[in-house]
């Protein structure tokens, strides 16, 4: 369960990846229409992917989500949780 948010997170970004090149491909790089279509799967392939990698290295929120753990960091305590076990 905790896997699918990075799970998502990362299969967005390869959608948007794949995006960017369907439209580059299909639009003439430095036209006006590129310059209006290209950045929107570009950003989103940046967000989704930093997303990713917020979320799935293991570590502890120390800024804005002071305490919280992420779910890298929950994954490995229910993985040790249950090999303990």
């Amino acid at each position: 369960m905790l896997a699918g948010g990075p799970f998502l997170s990362l299969l967005q970004a390869i959608l948007y990846w794949i995006t960017y090149f369907c439209i580059s491909g299909s639009v003439q790089f430095g036209s006006s229409l590129s310059e209006i279509l290209l950045p929107v799967p570009t950003f989103l392939l940046y967000f989704n992917f930093f997303q990713f990698l917020f979320t799935a290295i293991p570590m502890r929120y120390r800024v804005i989500c002071r305490g919280f753990e992420s779910d890298g960091l929950q994954i490995i305590h229910i993985l040790k949780h249950n090999k303990a076990s």
